[in-house]
């Protein structure tokens, strides 16, 4: 039987470690209450569209608090009010498509000699802890949460305390719905280190899904190993937009700036690392400069900003940091820096050595190269126009985290 945990509201001022303290709640695979309310009822036996509907709640939810959800992401997180209004909206159609999910149990059997027979069913891992990173807090909860419920899991969620706020208006969406019964979901919030570390160790969690950098995500994978947990990690890289000098610049450089400044640089699939061809390397560096130079950042809830600030002003500060070290070994071609409050100007570098630290392994820094294609990319992103080459281009570059 799977087992839920909740916080215990009543240790909230004990020490840290009393209030951590997670209580066991029996919970039985609560896929079984909705069918048993169909079978208990001739007019809903068989009824999938009835299956799916009670399924569907949560997305319900999340479409009635949509807008409300993406001005909060953007009043908390800073992302521009279009982009906070994107991941309001985003969470639906991922329920909708794991609510549709549920409806296909299937199992696998086979006869292996006259009379024998072999029958594989798919069952419920337990209890799934979900760690959510700050950048996106609704997309990247939903994006772990909605699977884990639609195989029938019961879920411990570590909510990120940069936005609290968001955290809070998630679970009083959740809680409204009432097909899910109690226990199922549990979510807290916390801006030190102590329940994520509880999550990922207990031997009562059987997986954890992680979205982070991928120094934690080593540590996270060690620190679940003993337990032999399943592992879901979402990590960080330093993502490549290669540019090849048959590329159409005037299409190609506003979509790297794009690249740079979408939800202000912070999330995974920000281009931060930037390989161009020599023959076009000179215009790519003039060009960009150019817009970068003149990005507008500021309050997200300003239409005419293209920017939002950072999540906070320590990360500023960070952030300059790394771009005062880089400048050790790197050509800065737009030096950037800290704006009003936790704004941050975009910065731009250019011919790095291949291996330098923080140009090649922070996703904060925007670095212009020029010359080889180095291993070890997330993901990528390439502007091209010679149909053979970029047949050519994926077997040659090797992808990891």
């Amino acid at each position: 039987m799977p087992r839920a945990y909740v916080l215990d509201k009543r240790n909230c001022q004990a020490s840290v470690g009393e209030r951590l303290e997670l209580v066991g709640v029996d919970v039985v695979d609560w896929r079984v209450t909705w069918k048993g309310d169909v079978a208990a009822d001739p007019n809903l036996a068989g009824n999938s569209q009835h299956l799916g509907d009670v399924r569907r709640y949560p997305a319900v939810g999340v479409d009635a608090h949509a807008e409300e959800l993406g001005t909060l992401v953007t009043k908390e997180n800073g992302k521009k009010i279009a982009e906070g209004l994107f991941e309001g909206t985003s969470p639906s159609p991922t329920l909708r498509h794991n609510a549709a999910q549920a409806l296909t149990d299937t199992g696998i059997s086979a006869e292996v000699a006259p009379g024998q027979w072999f029958s594989t069913y798919a069952e419920p891992a337990g209890v799934v802890g979900i760690i959510v990173p700050w950048n996106s807090p609704v997309a990247l909860l939903i994006r772990s949460l909605a699977p884990a419920l639609s195989a029938g899991n019961t879920v411990a969620v570590k909510m990120p305390g940069q936005t609290a706020l968001v955290a809070n208006l998630v679970s009083q969406i959740i809680a409204e719905v009432t097909s899910l019964p109690r226990g199922v979901v549990n979510i807290f919030t916390e801006s030190g280190n102590t329940g994520a570390p509880y999550l990922v160790a207990s031997p009562d969690v059987q997986v954890i899904s992680y979205t982070g950098s991928t120094t934690v995500g080593r540590i996270v994978a060690a620190n679940g190993a003993p337990t032999l947990k399943r592992m879901n990690l979402e990590l960080g890289g330093k993502t490549p937009m290669i540019v090849f000098d048959d590329a159409d610049l005037d299409a190609t450089v506003p979509l790297l700036a794009a690249g740079i400044t979408t939800f202000g640089g912070e999330f995974c699939m920000t281009g931060s690392r930037i390989l161009v061809q020599r023959g076009v390397a000179d215009e790519v560096r003039t060009r960009l400069a150019g817009l970068l130079e003149n990005v507008r950042v500021g309050d997200g809830m300003d239409p005419q900003t293209d920017m939002g600030p950072l999540i906070d002003k320590a990360d500023v500060t960070r952030v300059d940091g790394l771009v005062q070290a880089a400048l050790a070994y790197a050509k800065p071609i737009v030096r950037g820096g800290p704006g009003h409050g936790p704004g941050w100007c975009p910065a731009l570098s250019a011919d790095a050595a291949p291996g330098t630290t923080s140009c090649y392994h922070h996703r904060t820094l925007a670095c212009l190269l020029s010359g080889s294609v180095p291993a070890g990319m997330r993901q990528l992103s390439t502007w091209i126009t010679t149909a053979a080459r970029s047949a050519r281009l994926p077997s040659s570059l090797r992808m990891t985290t």
